[in-house]
Protein backbone atom coordinates (compact mmCIF):
# COMPACT_ATOMS: atom_id res chain seq x y z
CA UNK A 1 0.00 0.00 0.00
CA UNK A 2 1.35 3.33 -0.81
CA UNK A 3 0.48 6.81 -1.09
CA UNK A 4 1.69 10.82 -1.28
CA UNK A 5 0.37 13.84 0.44
CA UNK A 6 -0.80 16.11 -0.52
CA UNK A 7 -2.12 14.27 -3.44
CA UNK A 8 -3.19 17.56 -5.50
CA UNK A 9 -1.77 21.23 -5.03
CA UNK A 10 -3.54 24.42 -6.08
CA UNK A 11 -1.59 27.40 -6.56
CA UNK A 12 -0.97 31.14 -8.48
CA UNK A 13 1.58 31.99 -10.45
CA UNK A 14 3.34 34.92 -11.88
CA UNK A 15 5.90 34.55 -15.50
CA UNK A 16 9.13 33.82 -14.18
CA UNK A 17 8.12 32.66 -10.56
CA UNK A 18 9.67 29.94 -8.33
CA UNK A 19 7.77 27.78 -6.31
CA UNK A 20 9.55 24.90 -4.34
CA UNK A 21 7.52 22.90 -1.74
CA UNK A 22 7.69 19.04 -0.41
CA UNK A 23 5.76 15.98 -1.23
CA UNK A 24 6.11 13.11 0.81
CA UNK A 25 5.51 9.54 -0.67
CA UNK A 26 4.43 6.73 2.42
CA UNK A 27 5.09 3.29 1.93
CA UNK A 28 2.83 1.07 4.13
CA UNK A 29 3.77 -2.01 2.66
CA UNK A 30 5.73 -4.63 4.29
CA UNK A 31 8.30 -4.83 1.49
CA UNK A 32 11.37 -2.15 0.00
CA UNK A 33 10.48 -0.45 -2.81
CA UNK A 34 12.86 1.30 -5.23
CA UNK A 35 10.63 4.70 -6.52
CA UNK A 36 10.98 6.57 -9.78
CA UNK A 37 9.90 10.09 -9.30
CA UNK A 38 8.96 12.12 -12.78
CA UNK A 39 6.94 14.85 -13.77
CA UNK A 40 3.54 14.52 -16.79
CA UNK A 41 1.84 17.19 -18.35
CA UNK A 42 -2.04 16.31 -17.39
CA UNK A 43 -4.78 17.38 -19.99
CA UNK A 44 -8.18 16.85 -19.94
CA UNK A 45 -10.49 16.37 -22.75
CA UNK A 46 -14.30 16.43 -23.47
CA UNK A 47 -16.75 13.89 -20.95
CA UNK A 48 -14.12 13.96 -18.05
CA UNK A 49 -11.38 12.38 -20.10
CA UNK A 50 -7.45 12.72 -18.29
CA UNK A 51 -5.15 12.47 -20.08
CA UNK A 52 -1.18 12.00 -18.69
CA UNK A 53 1.17 12.83 -21.63
CA UNK A 54 5.27 13.29 -21.67
CA UNK A 55 6.02 17.01 -21.65
CA UNK A 56 6.93 19.05 -24.66
CA UNK A 57 7.90 22.75 -25.08
CA UNK A 58 7.79 25.87 -22.91
CA UNK A 59 3.90 25.79 -22.69
CA UNK A 60 3.99 22.35 -20.94
CA UNK A 61 2.94 22.59 -17.36
CA UNK A 62 5.30 19.21 -16.47
CA UNK A 63 8.14 20.64 -18.35
CA UNK A 64 8.70 23.31 -15.55
CA UNK A 65 8.73 20.82 -12.95
CA UNK A 66 11.91 19.49 -11.40
CA UNK A 67 12.51 17.07 -8.82
CA UNK A 68 15.22 16.03 -6.09
CA UNK A 69 15.54 12.92 -5.99
CA UNK A 70 14.34 11.43 -8.68
CA UNK A 71 14.88 7.75 -7.14
CA UNK A 72 15.07 6.46 -3.83
CA UNK A 73 14.78 3.44 -2.03
CA UNK A 74 11.77 3.19 0.30
CA UNK A 75 11.82 0.76 3.18
CA UNK A 76 9.04 -1.05 4.53
CA UNK A 77 6.07 1.17 6.80
CA UNK A 78 8.83 4.41 6.14
CA UNK A 79 7.85 8.03 4.73
CA UNK A 80 10.06 10.03 2.24
CA UNK A 81 9.75 13.99 1.38
CA UNK A 82 10.77 14.68 -1.88
CA UNK A 83 11.46 18.24 -3.03
CA UNK A 84 9.85 20.07 -6.38
CA UNK A 85 10.65 22.76 -7.96
CA UNK A 86 8.09 24.75 -10.03
CA UNK A 87 10.08 27.25 -12.78
CA UNK A 88 7.75 29.13 -14.51
CA UNK A 89 9.31 30.49 -18.01
CA UNK A 90 9.79 34.10 -17.88
CA UNK A 91 7.45 34.86 -21.06
CA UNK A 92 4.64 32.57 -20.80
CA UNK A 93 1.14 33.64 -21.62
CA UNK A 94 -1.40 33.66 -18.84
CA UNK A 95 -3.60 30.78 -18.70
CA UNK A 96 -4.18 27.15 -16.35
CA UNK A 97 -1.63 24.41 -16.69
CA UNK A 98 -1.72 21.45 -15.36
CA UNK A 99 1.08 18.67 -14.39
CA UNK A 100 1.45 15.57 -12.26
CA UNK A 101 4.05 14.38 -10.55
CA UNK A 102 4.14 10.43 -10.17
CA UNK A 103 5.60 8.01 -8.11
CA UNK A 104 6.66 4.38 -10.11
CA UNK A 105 7.56 1.68 -7.59
CA UNK A 106 9.56 -1.01 -8.98
CA UNK A 107 8.89 -4.45 -8.01
CA UNK A 108 10.70 -5.74 -5.36
CA UNK A 109 13.41 -8.57 -6.01
CA UNK A 110 12.22 -11.50 -6.71
CA UNK A 111 8.80 -10.35 -8.10
CA UNK A 112 7.57 -10.13 -11.96
CA UNK A 113 5.10 -7.54 -11.53
CA UNK A 114 3.88 -4.89 -9.04
CA UNK A 115 0.43 -5.21 -6.77
CA UNK A 116 -1.89 -2.57 -8.12
CA UNK A 117 -1.93 1.14 -7.05
CA UNK A 118 2.20 1.14 -6.96
CA UNK A 119 2.20 4.16 -9.04
CA UNK A 120 0.36 7.11 -7.12
CA UNK A 121 0.81 10.96 -8.19
CA UNK A 122 0.26 14.60 -6.86
CA UNK A 123 -1.23 16.75 -9.29
CA UNK A 124 -0.62 20.32 -9.65
CA UNK A 125 -2.96 22.99 -10.93
CA UNK A 126 -0.79 26.21 -11.44
CA UNK A 127 -2.86 29.55 -12.52
CA UNK A 128 -0.27 31.72 -13.99
CA UNK A 129 -0.96 35.79 -14.52
CA UNK A 130 -1.30 39.14 -12.93
CA UNK A 131 -4.40 39.51 -12.60
CA UNK A 132 -6.40 36.10 -12.95
CA UNK A 133 -9.94 36.66 -13.55
CA UNK A 134 -12.38 33.91 -11.56
CA UNK A 135 -16.02 33.31 -12.16
CA UNK A 136 -18.28 31.31 -10.12
CA UNK A 137 -22.05 30.82 -9.41
CA UNK A 138 -23.91 29.06 -6.35
CA UNK A 139 -26.06 26.31 -8.65
CA UNK A 140 -28.86 23.88 -8.13
CA UNK A 141 -28.32 20.29 -6.62
CA UNK A 142 -28.71 19.15 -9.55
CA UNK A 143 -25.98 20.50 -11.76
CA UNK A 144 -23.44 18.63 -10.17
CA UNK A 145 -22.84 15.12 -11.64
CA UNK A 146 -21.13 13.03 -10.37
CA UNK A 147 -18.54 10.80 -11.88
CA UNK A 148 -20.71 7.90 -11.79
CA UNK A 149 -23.45 9.80 -13.37
CA UNK A 150 -21.79 10.69 -16.14
CA UNK A 151 -21.97 7.59 -17.75
CA UNK A 152 -24.28 5.96 -16.14
CA UNK A 153 -28.01 5.03 -18.64
CA UNK A 154 -30.79 7.55 -18.58
CA UNK A 155 -33.11 5.63 -16.50
CA UNK A 156 -30.07 5.44 -13.62
CA UNK A 157 -29.40 8.88 -14.17
CA UNK A 158 -32.95 9.80 -13.30
CA UNK A 159 -33.65 7.64 -10.76
CA UNK A 160 -30.62 9.29 -9.50
CA UNK A 161 -31.74 12.84 -9.82
CA UNK A 162 -35.28 12.11 -8.18
CA UNK A 163 -33.16 10.74 -4.85
CA UNK A 164 -31.08 13.82 -4.41
CA UNK A 165 -34.26 15.79 -5.37
CA UNK A 166 -35.61 14.43 -1.91
CA UNK A 167 -32.29 14.34 -0.26
CA UNK A 168 -32.26 18.48 -1.02
CA UNK A 169 -35.15 20.76 -1.50
CA UNK A 170 -33.88 24.44 -4.00
CA UNK A 171 -33.51 26.86 -1.53
CA UNK A 172 -32.65 30.12 -3.96
CA UNK A 173 -29.67 29.50 -5.87
CA UNK A 174 -28.60 26.39 -2.82
CA UNK A 175 -29.53 23.42 -1.31
CA UNK A 176 -30.49 23.05 2.34
CA UNK A 177 -31.99 19.71 3.33
CA UNK A 178 -35.52 20.76 4.40
CA UNK A 179 -35.67 17.91 6.86
CA UNK A 180 -33.21 16.63 9.25
CA UNK A 181 -33.20 12.73 9.02
CA UNK A 182 -31.10 12.74 12.53
CA UNK A 183 -28.13 14.36 13.09
CA UNK A 184 -25.82 15.30 12.13
CA UNK A 185 -28.25 17.71 10.01
CA UNK A 186 -26.60 18.51 6.33
CA UNK A 187 -26.34 21.49 4.36
CA UNK A 188 -25.33 21.11 0.82
CA UNK A 189 -23.34 24.36 -0.92
CA UNK A 190 -23.21 23.47 -4.69
CA UNK A 191 -20.73 26.22 -6.29
CA UNK A 192 -20.17 25.93 -10.50
CA UNK A 193 -16.51 27.38 -12.05
CA UNK A 194 -17.60 29.58 -14.54
CA UNK A 195 -14.41 30.90 -15.40
CA UNK A 196 -11.28 29.42 -17.37
CA UNK A 197 -9.24 29.52 -14.27
CA UNK A 198 -9.36 27.06 -11.05
CA UNK A 199 -10.99 27.81 -7.50
CA UNK A 200 -10.71 26.57 -4.67
CA UNK A 201 -14.06 27.94 -2.75
CA UNK A 202 -14.07 28.70 0.81
CA UNK A 203 -17.40 28.71 3.02
CA UNK A 204 -19.16 29.87 5.56
CA UNK A 205 -22.63 29.01 6.97
CA UNK A 206 -24.49 30.63 10.03
CA UNK A 207 -27.07 29.03 11.00
CA UNK A 208 -29.68 30.43 13.50
CA UNK A 209 -32.29 27.99 15.54
CA UNK A 210 -33.95 28.39 18.47
CA UNK A 211 -32.72 31.39 19.58
CA UNK A 212 -29.16 30.38 19.32
CA UNK A 213 -26.36 30.68 16.49
CA UNK A 214 -23.91 28.59 14.94
CA UNK A 215 -21.12 29.06 12.44
CA UNK A 216 -19.31 26.52 10.23
CA UNK A 217 -16.62 26.72 7.75
CA UNK A 218 -15.33 24.22 5.10
CA UNK A 219 -12.45 25.10 2.36
CA UNK A 220 -13.65 23.10 -0.49
CA UNK A 221 -12.21 20.84 -2.96
CA UNK A 222 -10.45 22.43 -6.25
CA UNK A 223 -12.77 23.17 -9.36
CA UNK A 224 -12.01 23.13 -12.96
CA UNK A 225 -13.20 25.07 -15.18
CA UNK A 226 -16.34 23.82 -16.29
CA UNK A 227 -16.71 21.92 -13.59
CA UNK A 228 -19.18 21.91 -10.20
CA UNK A 229 -18.86 20.61 -6.77
CA UNK A 230 -21.10 20.45 -3.58
CA UNK A 231 -19.85 21.70 -0.27
CA UNK A 232 -20.93 19.68 2.73
CA UNK A 233 -21.82 21.08 6.25
CA UNK A 234 -22.64 18.72 9.21
CA UNK A 235 -24.42 20.53 12.10
CA UNK A 236 -23.88 17.61 14.81
CA UNK A 237 -26.04 18.83 17.24
CA UNK A 238 -29.39 20.71 15.87
CA UNK A 239 -32.42 21.33 18.02
CA UNK A 240 -35.19 18.29 18.39
CA UNK A 241 -37.16 20.34 15.88
CA UNK A 242 -38.01 24.23 14.20
CA UNK A 243 -37.11 26.87 11.88
CA UNK A 244 -34.05 27.85 11.18
CA UNK A 245 -32.51 30.75 9.17
CA UNK A 246 -29.33 29.34 6.96
CA UNK A 247 -27.19 32.12 5.76
CA UNK A 248 -24.39 31.35 3.53
CA UNK A 249 -20.89 33.10 1.78
CA UNK A 250 -18.47 31.57 -0.68
CA UNK A 251 -15.14 33.22 -1.27
CA UNK A 252 -13.63 32.08 -4.85
CA UNK A 253 -10.97 34.07 -5.25
CA UNK A 254 -12.81 36.48 -7.48
CA UNK A 255 -14.61 39.56 -7.13
CA UNK A 256 -17.38 39.45 -4.49
CA UNK A 257 -18.52 37.10 -2.29
CA UNK A 258 -20.95 34.51 -2.73
CA UNK A 259 -24.53 35.04 -1.09
CA UNK A 260 -27.75 33.24 -0.22
CA UNK A 261 -29.54 33.38 2.50
CA UNK A 262 -33.41 31.55 3.38
CA UNK A 263 -35.02 29.46 6.22
CA UNK A 264 -35.39 25.42 6.66
CA UNK A 265 -37.83 22.96 8.69
CA UNK A 266 -35.66 21.18 10.90
CA UNK A 267 -38.13 17.74 11.93
CA UNK A 268 -37.08 14.20 12.74
CA UNK A 269 -37.85 12.88 9.61
CA UNK A 270 -37.01 9.11 10.93
CA UNK A 271 -39.19 9.32 14.29
CA UNK A 272 -42.28 10.94 11.75
CA UNK A 273 -41.52 8.20 9.92
CA UNK A 274 -41.71 5.27 12.19
CA UNK A 275 -44.29 6.43 14.54
CA UNK A 276 -46.93 6.78 11.51
CA UNK A 277 -45.88 3.27 10.86
CA UNK A 278 -46.73 2.04 14.24
CA UNK A 279 -49.72 3.82 14.12
CA UNK A 280 -50.65 2.92 10.97
CA UNK A 281 -49.65 -0.87 11.81
CA UNK A 282 -51.96 -0.25 15.04
CA UNK A 283 -54.89 0.88 12.82
CA UNK A 284 -55.01 -1.59 10.82
CA UNK A 285 -54.93 -4.94 13.07
CA UNK A 286 -57.67 -2.75 15.52
CA UNK A 287 -59.96 -2.68 11.78
CA UNK A 288 -59.83 -5.98 11.09
CA UNK A 289 -58.87 -7.81 14.36
CA UNK A 290 -57.28 -10.84 14.62
CA UNK A 291 -59.03 -14.47 14.45
CA UNK A 292 -57.24 -17.53 15.97
CA UNK A 293 -58.54 -21.07 15.04
CA UNK A 294 -58.05 -23.83 17.11
CA UNK A 295 -57.42 -26.92 15.11
CA UNK A 296 -58.12 -30.48 16.85
CA UNK A 297 -55.15 -32.23 18.16
CA UNK A 298 -56.47 -34.83 15.41
CA UNK A 299 -56.05 -32.56 12.43
CA UNK A 300 -59.13 -33.43 11.76
CA UNK A 301 -63.06 -32.24 11.61
CA UNK A 302 -65.83 -33.33 13.60
CA UNK A 303 -69.25 -33.59 11.22
CA UNK A 304 -72.23 -31.38 13.10
CA UNK A 305 -74.39 -33.93 15.57
CA UNK A 306 -78.12 -33.81 14.34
Amino acid sequence: MVGVAPSRLAFDLRAGDVRVFTIAYDNQGDAELSVSVYALDLLRRVGGVVLHVEPEGPLSGGSWVRVEPAAFVAPPQSRTTVTVTVEVPADIPDGEYHAVVFFEAAPPEGEATLRLGARVGSVLYMAVGEDLLRLAALVPYGRVQTPQAAGAPFVSRLVSTTRERFRAVVIGNRHVAPLATGRPLRIFVPAANLGAIHIRPEGRVRVTAAGHQREFRHLGEVILAGDARVMEFLWDDPPFMGMARVEIEVDYGGEGILTAASRTLILPLDLVAGLTLIVFGLRLFGIRGITIHRVPRGGGTRAPSG
